[in-house]
């Protein structure tokens, strides 16, 4: 049976273009990790990135891959669309809602690292949704994606970036560990 412990929550309580969690212990199998965020960029859907730490508080910077499948964004439709990325310095194919729309919903992305403590290159699934005040406009999004890193070293920290302008009051980032199948 698969147990779900909260390892850290963090709520912002004004602006930041990041979000780090630096001291995840390595007493799990699995990491699941939530964020609810918005920006206050004038773009519609926008890219958020994330890195990980390693070791004593390592940085990794490299070595990020990825495929998404998206259905809308600011004005897209409801056509389907994909992207890739290879060797990149984050995973960086995550959408999230910018402020431009003045919306007041926040995307809410999940994402699961397998086998995070392993000598494995890293796995992530995510998935996320998002809403602006017209869906008939196209102002949503709904994105899957498969990322990879070539790390082999076990994953210490997180951090999520905002690739454009800053996340807002009450962002949040909440981890969890995941033990069991």
């Amino acid at each position: 049976m698969a147990a779900l412990e909260l390892i850290n929550h963090q709520e912002l309580s004004g602006t930041a273009t990041t979000m780090t969690y630096t001291s995840i212990p390595s007493t799990y199998k699995h990491l699941y990790f939530v964020a609810s965020t918005k920006t206050d960029s004038s773009s519609g859907n926008i890219n958020m990135g994330v890195r990980f730490y390693t070791g004593s508080s390592s940085e990794v910077s490299s070595g990020y891959s990825g495929r998404l499948f998206k259905i809308g964004g600011y004005l897209g439709g409801s056509t389907p669309s994909g992207a890739a990325q290879s060797s990149q310095a984050q995973w960086s194919l995550i959408y999230e809602m910018g402020d431009n729309l003045s919306q007041p919903t926040f995307t809410s992305t999940e994402f699961l690292i397998a086998n995070y403590n392993t000598s494995n290159y890293k796995q992530m699934l995510s998935y996320g949704t998002g809403t602006g005040n017209s869906v008939s406009s196209g102002q949503y999004n709904v994105n899957q994606g498969a990322h990879l890193n070539t790390t082999t070293a076990a994953i210490t920290g997180l951090k999520l970036m905002s690739i454009y302008g800053s996340f807002v009051q009450y962002s949040t980032l909440t981890i969890y560990g995941l033990n069991g199948a």
